[in-house]
């Protein structure tokens, strides 16, 4: 039991690295299988499990993952194009073609079940500037944190809640079965916390602020 916790938390931990790698998968799960059969009492309910067994049963279960390898290593290569489709690369939040389909498909819930939906839209103020005075390097950089900030602050609230990029450095969320009275507050901690916040590059502070605003259905 130890040796399972120990290997499916390590699975975890680089679940990342592990999912699309087959040459990965297969040894993990091949010694997943060897640590239950040659773990188990030698009758356990009734059955005789001898050594001879338990190596058959390991050797089987690793033909079986063999022979689904192409098929998992497909699932995971259209997982990553279905990523690579929805997700901007530099903010890694949700896309603005992402966005165009999922707010059509939350209006329709909302319209259906007469529930509210909530949308909050915001830039970053003089944007340009920091461009300018910093470099897009250091732009593309405030970008990614400003993004990773309103995605830990808006998931806080609500792990229905997204965030998408839907323009340069316009940023959207949409709040589901809310309020722009539940939300606000939201949106005013998201505000809070970018204005204060201060973003490091090349051992250069620098700050930003943003404007949004809210609309209910």
């Amino acid at each position: 039991m130890m040796v399972l916790l120990v290997t499916l938390v390590l699975v975890r931990h680089y679940r990342t690295k592990i999912g699309p790698n087959f040459r990965y998968r297969l040894p993990i799960a091949v010694f997943l299988a060897a640590d239950f059969w040659f773990t188990l009492p030698s009758r356990p309910a009734g059955m005789v499990v001898t050594p001879g067994i338990a190596a058959g049963a390991v050797l089987m279960f690793f033909l079986m993952k063999l022979s689904t390898g192409r098929q998992q290593r497909r699932f995971f290569q259209n997982l990553a194009t279905e990523h690579l489709a929805n997700y901007d690369e530099l903010t890694s939040t949700k896309n603005f073609t992402a966005y165009q389909k999922d707010i059509f498909n939350h209006f329709g819930v909302a319209r259906t079940g007469k529930q509210p939906l909530t949308v909050a839209t915001l830039d970053i103020d003089h944007f340009k500037l920091v461009n300018d005075q910093y470099g897009h390097l250091a732009g593309n950089q405030v970008l990614a944190k400003v993004a990773q900030a309103l995605k830990e602050i808006v998931h806080q609230y609500g792990a229905h809640y997204e965030v998408y990029r839907t323009g340069g450095e316009e940023f959207t969320v949409i709040f589901p079965n809310s309020t722009v009275k539940e939300t606000f507050q939201i949106m005013a901690h998201c505000w809070q916390a970018i204005r204060t916040h201060e973003f490091d590059y090349d051992k250069q502070t620098i700050k930003v602020t943003i404007s949004s605003g809210m609309t209910e259905l």
